[in-house]
């Protein structure tokens, strides 16, 4: 993501980049719904839980923004007409992982409802959740263990 900004920062100016990322963004829009839609939909045919189907679709939306802009410049596309079209997608959809990733990682470790989340932790005899440090994360597919209070 920092190769891309980088070689977007050398190539266009802040207002060329703004604008094309406003006229890139029903493409990144059909990108969303191209990558993001089948893997969202494959998750939860295959009966995963809602969570686990929309991090299936973020892998599989987005691309890699660093090996694409490389293969731009090695091939010397970059004054192409397509190219700010592509390359806005791109910043697009490493805009849209910033605000992705974090979120999936809070829902991952439990800051979303329960019945969404990944991983389960044990409770212990007073109802508070936690993973003592004996009794490792498992999956919610997995039984919990048992941890005694020393």
């Amino acid at each position: 993501m920092f190769l891309l900004l980088f070689m977007l920062g050398l190539e266009y100016t802040g207002g060329e980049l703004v604008e094309n990322l406003r006229g890139g963004f029903p493409a990144a829009v059909v990108d969303l719904a191209l990558n993001f839609t089948p893997s969202l939909i494959a998750g939860l045919l295959l009966q995963w839980r809602p969570l686990a189907a929309v991090l299936l679709g973020g892998v599989t939306y987005v691309s890699s923004s660093g090996v694409i802009a490389k293969v731009l410049a090695d091939l010397r596309r970059l004054e192409n007409p397509e190219t700010p079209a592509v390359l806005s997608v791109l910043v697009l959809e490493d805009l849209a992982m910033a605000v992705y990733l974090p979120l999936g990682a809070v829902l991952l470790a439990g800051g979303g409802s329960a019945k969404n989340s990944l991983v389960r932790f044990p409770r212990d005899r007073h109802g508070l959740s936690g993973a003592p440090s004996s009794c490792p994360v498992r999956p919610a597919t997995e039984p919990l263990c048992s941890s005694r209070v020393r």
